[in-house]
């Protein structure tokens, strides 16, 4: 190469043989001093070639060739393996980089899609829900004691939770159609409400913690969610398809979804202490449970009368009427 003077076996210094050729040139002349002066077939007065000379510029050629073709050299111009490789390599991870960013692209758009479709169809939804549920509220008082006389036929025990428990028969009691019938109108509430999610979330949430006090379990969610979707299946017939029957489903698991942690909570929560009643508040709750029974209470009433004061029975027209406790 320019500027390297020491040179190598093949490409010595300018104006210099090679190694090689002198080993060849030296060869070649214990050859022409054992070869006979001249030969028959070579004219006295032309000069005989060396044979060692032309080996020795054929050996020169090879050499000049093999430098050329980089042989044995280490030739600045020449391309170095691991440059090539880091430069295909290099081509490898630009290739990678785009194939990974049409993926994120296109990931990014089936996302986006999939959004898109969800969002129609939870207004499909809605309106199925909200559609169907004008239909039932025609009728809240029936529809309400149905559900009601479900959910205690898939949980009897659930009865022991409310009020009305020993009222019979229970389907004409008075205070399960009243709370039957608030229910369902709170239902009615949760469906108008499904527009607006953001404010549904806070009422739901108050709902689910207050029933806490009433002893409510999150395991009754369960009860009541199916008792629901067959009082609705009952009320709609055969308007309750199986695209109608998938949305009232969806959003009743999402009121549970809202009430089941507020109700959790609050079971969870301190309990403040029991609240002093005042007297008229104790006399009007007690006087509730009697007046389910008036007429056997009241028979109960005079008949601790006359015990009390047996004169007092003249008093009344039914004095001679015989037994007593019959007395029409």
């Amino acid at each position: 190469p320019a500027g390297w003077e020491g040179g190598c076996d093949l490409c010595p210094p300018a104006g210099m043989p090679s190694k090689k050729s002198k080993k060849v040139s030296a060869s070649a002349k214990q050859s022409d001093a054992s070869a006979p002066a001249s030969q028959g077939n070579v004219k006295d007065n032309e000069p005989e070639a060396p044979v060692g000379d032309v080996k020795a510029d054929a050996a020169d050629m090879e050499g000049l060739t093999s430098c050329a073709a980089g042989e044995g050299n280490d030739d600045s111009g020449s391309k170095d393996p691991a440059t090539t490789s880091g430069s295909i390599m290099a081509g490898e991870e630009a290739k990678k980089e785009v194939g990974a960013e049409k993926a994120k692209e296109e990931a990014e758009t089936a996302v986006k899609k999939t959004a898109e479709e969800d969002a129609k169809k939870k207004e499909g939804d809605e309106d199925l829900v909200q559609e169907t549920w004008k239909l039932v509220e025609r009728d809240l008082d029936r529809h309400g004691v149905k559900f009601f006389l479900r959910i205690f036929e898939i949980a009897p025990p659930a009865l022991q939770l409310f009020s009305f428990k020993d009222e019979v028969p229970l389907e004409k009691s008075p205070g399960m159609q009243k709370h039957a019938t608030g229910v369902m109108r709170t239902v009615g509430t949760a469906v108008a409400g499904l527009s607006d999610v953001k404010s549904l979330i806070p009422v739901l949430e108050a709902l689910g913690g207050k029933h806490a006090q009433y002893g409510v379990q999150p395991e009754h969610f369960a009860v009541v969610g199916e008792a629901l979707l067959w009082t609705l299946e009952q009320g709609l017939g055969e308007l309750w398809t199986p695209p109608v029957k998938d949305a009232w489903t969806k959003t009743y698991q999402t009121v549970q979804q809202v009430m089941s942690p507020a109700l959790v909570r609050a079971h969870a929560a301190p309990k403040p202490p029991p609240r002093k009643k005042a007297p008229a508040e104790l006399v009007q709750e007690t006087w509730r449970l009697v007046e389910k029974d008036l007429d056997a209470h009241g028979i109960k009433f005079f008949l601790k009368i006359f015990e009390i004061a047996p004169p007092a029975l003249k008093l009344f027209s039914f004095k001679d009427e015989v037994p007593l406790e019959k007395s029409p």
